[in-house]
């Protein structure tokens, strides 16, 4: 399967209450290509590699390897 996806990544951070706050929001793009496995009737395994992409003040690339379980009701 493939998976596209799209996100914004973000933080903030305040010492003390102060006003010198420092906080930073980027946008993410990627894909994901993946592969389920049956193990049984309403059960399966997933296994996936994506690659994203950020875009903002400081872009970079990051290499994802996810792996689960999908259980399925009908």
């Amino acid at each position: 399967y493939v998976r596209p996806f799209a996100g914004i990544a973000g933080f903030n951070v305040s010492v003390d209450g102060d006003d010198n706050d420092v906080g930073d929001t980027n946008g993410l793009l990627g894909v994901g290509l993946g592969l389920k496995v049956p193990l049984i009737s309403r059960l399966s395994t997933r296994f996936e590699a994506n690659v994203a992409g950020t875009f903002g003040d400081e872009s970079n690339s990051q290499i994802g390897l996810l792996a689960g379980l999908s259980f399925f009701t009908r």
